[in-house]
Protein backbone atom coordinates (compact mmCIF):
# COMPACT_ATOMS: atom_id res chain seq x y z
CA UNK A 1 0.00 0.00 0.00
CA UNK A 2 2.88 2.37 0.73
CA UNK A 3 4.87 1.45 -2.39
CA UNK A 4 3.44 4.36 -4.36
CA UNK A 5 5.08 6.74 -1.86
CA UNK A 6 8.58 5.28 -2.41
CA UNK A 7 10.90 7.27 -4.70
CA UNK A 8 12.52 4.75 -7.05
CA UNK A 9 16.06 5.86 -6.34
CA UNK A 10 15.73 7.42 -2.90
CA UNK A 11 17.34 6.05 0.26
CA UNK A 12 15.55 8.34 2.72
CA UNK A 13 12.29 6.67 3.76
CA UNK A 14 11.70 8.66 6.95
CA UNK A 15 8.55 10.33 5.62
CA UNK A 16 7.08 6.94 4.73
CA UNK A 17 7.86 5.51 8.16
CA UNK A 18 6.33 8.60 9.82
CA UNK A 19 3.17 8.18 7.76
CA UNK A 20 2.89 4.52 8.75
CA UNK A 21 3.36 5.32 12.45
CA UNK A 22 0.66 7.99 12.36
CA UNK A 23 -1.75 5.71 10.52
CA UNK A 24 -1.21 2.60 12.67
CA UNK A 25 -0.02 3.76 16.09
CA UNK A 26 -1.56 7.25 16.09
CA UNK A 27 1.74 8.92 16.98
CA UNK A 28 5.00 10.19 15.55
CA UNK A 29 7.79 7.59 15.39
CA UNK A 30 10.46 7.48 18.07
CA UNK A 31 14.03 8.03 16.87
CA UNK A 32 15.01 4.36 17.13
CA UNK A 33 12.01 3.04 15.25
CA UNK A 34 12.30 5.70 12.58
CA UNK A 35 15.96 4.92 11.88
CA UNK A 36 15.50 1.16 11.96
CA UNK A 37 12.54 0.93 9.60
CA UNK A 38 13.92 3.56 7.22
CA UNK A 39 17.19 1.62 6.97
CA UNK A 40 15.40 -1.69 6.37
CA UNK A 41 13.25 -0.14 3.65
CA UNK A 42 16.29 1.45 1.98
CA UNK A 43 18.19 -1.84 2.04
CA UNK A 44 15.27 -3.79 0.60
CA UNK A 45 14.96 -5.87 3.75
CA UNK A 46 11.37 -4.65 4.26
CA UNK A 47 8.62 -3.72 1.87
CA UNK A 48 5.42 -1.73 2.38
CA UNK A 49 3.38 -4.71 3.53
CA UNK A 50 6.13 -5.79 5.88
CA UNK A 51 6.30 -2.34 7.49
CA UNK A 52 2.57 -2.30 8.16
CA UNK A 53 2.63 -5.89 9.41
CA UNK A 54 5.48 -5.13 11.80
CA UNK A 55 3.57 -2.21 13.31
CA UNK A 56 0.19 -3.98 13.52
CA UNK A 57 1.56 -7.04 15.35
CA UNK A 58 3.45 -4.94 17.89
CA UNK A 59 2.46 -4.99 21.57
CA UNK A 60 1.88 -1.25 21.36
CA UNK A 61 -0.69 -1.65 18.59
CA UNK A 62 -2.48 -4.43 20.49
CA UNK A 63 -2.70 -2.26 23.61
CA UNK A 64 -3.86 0.72 21.57
CA UNK A 65 -6.53 -1.39 19.85
CA UNK A 66 -7.86 -2.54 23.20
CA UNK A 67 -8.01 1.03 24.52
CA UNK A 68 -9.74 2.31 21.40
CA UNK A 69 -12.22 -0.56 21.35
CA UNK A 70 -12.98 -0.17 25.05
CA UNK A 71 -13.41 3.57 24.65
CA UNK A 72 -15.75 3.12 21.71
CA UNK A 73 -17.75 0.53 23.62
CA UNK A 74 -17.99 2.57 26.81
CA UNK A 75 -18.53 5.96 25.21
CA UNK A 76 -20.81 4.72 22.45
CA UNK A 77 -21.65 6.51 19.26
CA UNK A 78 -25.23 7.51 19.99
CA UNK A 79 -26.24 11.16 20.01
CA UNK A 80 -27.14 12.74 23.38
CA UNK A 81 -30.70 12.19 24.55
CA UNK A 82 -33.12 14.54 22.86
CA UNK A 83 -34.84 16.05 25.90
CA UNK A 84 -36.74 19.30 26.03
CA UNK A 85 -35.28 22.15 28.05
CA UNK A 86 -37.98 21.63 30.68
CA UNK A 87 -37.25 17.91 30.89
CA UNK A 88 -33.54 18.53 31.22
CA UNK A 89 -34.08 21.09 34.00
CA UNK A 90 -36.32 18.70 35.94
CA UNK A 91 -33.82 15.90 35.36
CA UNK A 92 -31.04 18.03 36.83
CA UNK A 93 -33.21 18.95 39.83
CA UNK A 94 -34.00 15.29 40.49
CA UNK A 95 -30.37 14.23 40.11
CA UNK A 96 -29.25 16.91 42.59
CA UNK A 97 -31.40 15.47 45.43
CA UNK A 98 -31.51 18.83 47.18
CA UNK A 99 -35.13 18.87 48.35
CA UNK A 100 -34.52 16.69 51.43
CA UNK A 101 -31.34 16.65 53.47
CA UNK A 102 -29.31 13.49 53.88
CA UNK A 103 -29.16 13.75 57.69
CA UNK A 104 -32.95 14.02 57.98
CA UNK A 105 -33.35 11.08 55.66
CA UNK A 106 -30.76 9.02 57.49
CA UNK A 107 -32.48 9.65 60.81
CA UNK A 108 -35.78 8.44 59.36
CA UNK A 109 -34.00 5.44 57.79
CA UNK A 110 -32.57 4.46 61.15
CA UNK A 111 -36.02 4.64 62.76
CA UNK A 112 -37.04 1.84 60.42
CA UNK A 113 -33.97 -0.26 59.74
CA UNK A 114 -32.15 0.06 63.09
CA UNK A 115 -35.17 0.18 65.39
CA UNK A 116 -35.91 -2.96 67.47
CA UNK A 117 -39.51 -1.76 67.80
CA UNK A 118 -39.86 -2.03 64.02
CA UNK A 119 -39.15 -5.70 63.21
CA UNK A 120 -38.10 -6.14 59.60
CA UNK A 121 -39.50 -8.55 57.06
CA UNK A 122 -37.05 -11.30 56.10
CA UNK A 123 -34.32 -10.01 53.80
CA UNK A 124 -35.11 -6.35 54.45
CA UNK A 125 -32.09 -5.62 56.61
CA UNK A 126 -29.74 -6.25 53.68
CA UNK A 127 -32.19 -4.62 51.28
CA UNK A 128 -32.29 -1.53 53.46
CA UNK A 129 -28.53 -1.06 53.20
CA UNK A 130 -28.28 -1.86 49.49
CA UNK A 131 -31.13 0.45 48.48
CA UNK A 132 -30.47 3.26 50.96
CA UNK A 133 -29.15 5.71 48.37
CA UNK A 134 -31.82 4.83 45.81
CA UNK A 135 -34.63 5.60 48.22
CA UNK A 136 -32.96 8.86 49.20
CA UNK A 137 -33.34 9.79 45.53
CA UNK A 138 -36.93 8.54 45.54
CA UNK A 139 -37.87 10.62 48.60
CA UNK A 140 -36.32 13.68 47.02
CA UNK A 141 -38.15 12.97 43.78
CA UNK A 142 -41.49 12.74 45.58
CA UNK A 143 -40.79 16.08 47.27
CA UNK A 144 -39.92 17.72 43.95
CA UNK A 145 -42.87 16.11 42.16
CA UNK A 146 -45.39 17.39 44.69
CA UNK A 147 -46.21 14.35 46.78
CA UNK A 148 -46.53 16.60 49.82
CA UNK A 149 -49.49 18.52 48.44
CA UNK A 150 -53.00 17.96 49.76
CA UNK A 151 -54.87 15.05 48.22
CA UNK A 152 -51.70 13.49 46.84
CA UNK A 153 -52.32 9.81 46.19
CA UNK A 154 -49.32 7.50 45.82
CA UNK A 155 -49.43 3.99 44.37
CA UNK A 156 -46.23 2.02 44.90
CA UNK A 157 -45.59 -1.21 43.01
CA UNK A 158 -43.60 -3.57 45.18
CA UNK A 159 -43.63 -2.95 48.92
CA UNK A 160 -40.61 -2.86 51.20
CA UNK A 161 -39.87 -1.58 54.69
CA UNK A 162 -38.85 1.66 52.98
CA UNK A 163 -42.56 2.21 52.33
CA UNK A 164 -42.92 3.10 56.01
CA UNK A 165 -40.84 6.24 55.38
CA UNK A 166 -43.30 8.04 53.13
CA UNK A 167 -45.55 9.26 55.92
CA UNK A 168 -42.56 10.59 57.85
CA UNK A 169 -41.83 13.07 55.07
CA UNK A 170 -45.32 13.48 53.59
CA UNK A 171 -47.83 13.09 56.46
CA UNK A 172 -50.87 13.89 54.29
CA UNK A 173 -49.95 11.44 51.57
CA UNK A 174 -52.49 8.69 50.87
CA UNK A 175 -50.48 5.52 50.23
CA UNK A 176 -51.60 2.45 48.31
CA UNK A 177 -49.51 -0.64 47.65
CA UNK A 178 -49.68 -2.94 44.63
CA UNK A 179 -47.90 -6.27 44.72
CA UNK A 180 -48.07 -9.64 43.03
CA UNK A 181 -50.58 -12.25 44.21
CA UNK A 182 -49.15 -14.46 46.96
CA UNK A 183 -50.40 -17.21 49.23
CA UNK A 184 -52.13 -16.29 52.50
CA UNK A 185 -49.18 -17.62 54.50
CA UNK A 186 -46.58 -15.68 52.48
CA UNK A 187 -43.80 -14.40 54.76
CA UNK A 188 -43.37 -11.12 52.90
CA UNK A 189 -45.56 -8.08 52.27
CA UNK A 190 -49.20 -9.09 52.29
CA UNK A 191 -52.25 -6.83 52.45
CA UNK A 192 -52.33 -7.12 56.24
CA UNK A 193 -48.65 -6.11 56.53
CA UNK A 194 -49.16 -3.22 54.14
CA UNK A 195 -52.03 -1.87 56.21
CA UNK A 196 -50.70 -2.44 59.72
CA UNK A 197 -46.98 -1.87 59.22
CA UNK A 198 -46.67 0.47 56.25
CA UNK A 199 -49.78 2.60 56.80
CA UNK A 200 -51.23 1.82 53.38
CA UNK A 201 -54.88 2.75 52.92
CA UNK A 202 -55.31 0.29 50.07
CA UNK A 203 -53.64 -2.85 48.76
CA UNK A 204 -54.04 -4.10 45.21
CA UNK A 205 -53.05 -7.63 44.25
CA UNK A 206 -51.92 -7.23 40.63
CA UNK A 207 -50.22 -9.80 38.43
CA UNK A 208 -48.12 -7.73 36.04
CA UNK A 209 -47.28 -10.92 34.16
CA UNK A 210 -50.91 -11.14 32.97
CA UNK A 211 -51.45 -8.21 30.56
CA UNK A 212 -54.81 -9.64 29.46
CA UNK A 213 -56.14 -8.41 32.82
CA UNK A 214 -54.88 -4.83 32.44
CA UNK A 215 -57.99 -3.40 30.77
CA UNK A 216 -60.32 -4.72 33.48
CA UNK A 217 -57.99 -3.55 36.25
CA UNK A 218 -57.69 -0.10 34.72
CA UNK A 219 -61.46 0.21 34.68
CA UNK A 220 -61.83 -0.79 38.34
CA UNK A 221 -58.85 0.77 40.10
CA UNK A 222 -58.76 4.36 41.42
CA UNK A 223 -56.56 7.05 39.89
CA UNK A 224 -53.36 8.30 41.47
CA UNK A 225 -51.30 11.49 41.37
CA UNK A 226 -48.03 9.58 41.75
CA UNK A 227 -47.00 6.05 40.83
CA UNK A 228 -43.68 4.54 41.89
CA UNK A 229 -42.49 1.76 39.61
CA UNK A 230 -38.97 1.24 40.85
CA UNK A 231 -36.76 -1.77 40.07
CA UNK A 232 -39.72 -3.81 38.81
CA UNK A 233 -39.67 -3.76 35.01
CA UNK A 234 -36.52 -5.89 34.78
CA UNK A 235 -38.23 -8.70 36.70
CA UNK A 236 -41.13 -9.09 34.27
CA UNK A 237 -41.66 -11.37 31.28
CA UNK A 238 -44.10 -9.10 29.47
CA UNK A 239 -43.96 -6.44 26.78
CA UNK A 240 -42.87 -3.13 28.41
CA UNK A 241 -45.28 -1.08 26.26
CA UNK A 242 -48.25 -2.98 27.69
CA UNK A 243 -47.03 -2.45 31.24
CA UNK A 244 -46.35 1.27 30.77
CA UNK A 245 -49.69 1.83 29.02
CA UNK A 246 -51.44 0.19 31.99
CA UNK A 247 -49.54 2.27 34.55
CA UNK A 248 -50.21 5.52 32.71
CA UNK A 249 -53.91 4.66 32.62
CA UNK A 250 -53.96 4.68 36.44
CA UNK A 251 -52.77 8.29 36.67
CA UNK A 252 -54.76 11.44 37.18
CA UNK A 253 -54.51 13.78 34.16
CA UNK A 254 -51.74 15.72 35.95
CA UNK A 255 -50.19 12.63 37.55
CA UNK A 256 -46.66 11.32 37.11
CA UNK A 257 -45.08 7.89 36.84
CA UNK A 258 -41.64 7.63 38.46
CA UNK A 259 -39.77 4.69 36.97
CA UNK A 260 -36.32 3.34 37.76
CA UNK A 261 -34.58 0.30 36.33
CA UNK A 262 -30.96 -0.89 35.93
CA UNK A 263 -29.12 0.54 32.96
CA UNK A 264 -28.03 -2.39 30.79
CA UNK A 265 -25.32 -0.24 29.20
CA UNK A 266 -23.67 0.59 32.52
CA UNK A 267 -19.90 0.47 32.71
CA UNK A 268 -19.87 -2.81 34.63
CA UNK A 269 -21.76 -4.57 31.84
CA UNK A 270 -19.76 -2.98 29.04
CA UNK A 271 -16.52 -4.04 30.71
CA UNK A 272 -17.85 -7.60 30.74
CA UNK A 273 -18.89 -7.45 27.10
CA UNK A 274 -15.46 -6.15 26.14
CA UNK A 275 -13.89 -9.15 27.88
CA UNK A 276 -16.36 -11.54 26.18
CA UNK A 277 -18.27 -12.18 29.41
CA UNK A 278 -22.06 -12.34 29.17
CA UNK A 279 -23.44 -9.73 31.62
CA UNK A 280 -26.83 -11.47 31.81
CA UNK A 281 -27.06 -13.76 34.81
CA UNK A 282 -28.16 -17.36 34.35
CA UNK A 283 -31.63 -18.11 35.67
CA UNK A 284 -31.40 -19.39 39.26
CA UNK A 285 -31.55 -23.11 39.93
CA UNK A 286 -34.79 -24.67 41.12
CA UNK A 287 -36.23 -22.74 44.05
CA UNK A 288 -33.67 -19.96 43.69
CA UNK A 289 -36.16 -17.32 42.55
CA UNK A 290 -38.82 -17.71 45.22
CA UNK A 291 -38.95 -13.97 45.81
CA UNK A 292 -38.94 -13.12 42.06
CA UNK A 293 -35.61 -11.29 42.30
CA UNK A 294 -34.19 -12.48 38.98
CA UNK A 295 -33.70 -9.89 36.23
CA UNK A 296 -35.23 -11.40 33.11
CA UNK A 297 -34.18 -8.46 30.94
CA UNK A 298 -32.50 -5.14 31.56
CA UNK A 299 -33.02 -2.13 29.30
CA UNK A 300 -31.28 0.73 27.61
CA UNK A 301 -32.58 4.27 27.92
CA UNK A 302 -33.33 4.76 24.22
CA UNK A 303 -35.57 1.74 23.98
CA UNK A 304 -37.34 2.83 27.17
CA UNK A 305 -38.02 6.23 25.63
CA UNK A 306 -39.44 4.47 22.57
CA UNK A 307 -41.60 2.24 24.76
CA UNK A 308 -42.86 5.25 26.71
CA UNK A 309 -43.89 7.06 23.54
CA UNK A 310 -45.62 3.94 22.18
CA UNK A 311 -47.50 3.61 25.47
CA UNK A 312 -48.81 7.16 25.23
CA UNK A 313 -46.42 8.70 27.72
CA UNK A 314 -44.81 12.11 27.78
CA UNK A 315 -41.24 12.26 29.14
CA UNK A 316 -40.96 14.88 31.86
CA UNK A 317 -37.49 13.86 33.02
CA UNK A 318 -34.79 11.30 32.30
CA UNK A 319 -31.34 10.94 33.83
CA UNK A 320 -28.81 8.34 35.00
CA UNK A 321 -28.46 7.59 38.69
CA UNK A 322 -25.21 6.61 40.39
CA UNK A 323 -27.04 4.80 43.23
CA UNK A 324 -25.50 1.43 42.27
CA UNK A 325 -22.06 2.81 41.44
CA UNK A 326 -18.95 3.52 43.49
CA UNK A 327 -19.35 6.26 46.14
CA UNK A 328 -18.46 9.72 44.93
CA UNK A 329 -19.95 9.46 41.46
CA UNK A 330 -22.61 12.05 40.70
CA UNK A 331 -25.92 11.28 39.04
CA UNK A 332 -26.65 13.10 35.81
CA UNK A 333 -26.27 12.53 32.09
CA UNK A 334 -23.40 10.00 32.11
CA UNK A 335 -24.82 7.00 30.25
CA UNK A 336 -22.34 4.60 31.87
CA UNK A 337 -23.97 4.96 35.32
CA UNK A 338 -25.88 2.07 36.83
CA UNK A 339 -29.53 3.11 36.94
CA UNK A 340 -32.04 4.82 34.68
CA UNK A 341 -34.58 7.25 36.15
CA UNK A 342 -37.57 8.42 34.10
CA UNK A 343 -40.60 10.52 34.93
CA UNK A 344 -43.55 10.01 32.59
CA UNK A 345 -46.92 11.70 32.35
CA UNK A 346 -49.99 10.86 30.27
CA UNK A 347 -50.01 12.67 26.94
Amino acid sequence: MLRKFFPKDASDFTDVVSLAYRAVLHREPDAGGLAMYAAQLAAGQLDAAGLLRALTVSDEFLRLSERLAAGALLDGGAAPLDLTDAARRLSDDLAACAALGWEDYLAAWREVFENPAHPLIIGQREYGVTHQQRFFETMNALAILGAGREQARLLEFGASDFSALYHRFFPQLMLAIADRPVADDYIGFTAEVAHSKLGARAFHSIDLQAPDQFAALSASLPRYTHILFCEVLEHLVVNPVEVLRFLLSLLEPDGVLYLTTPNFFRRENLDKVFNRVNPQEVYPASGGNWDAHFHHREFGVRELLTFAEAAGGHVRACYFSACWDAPGLASGHDESLGNIVMVLAPQ
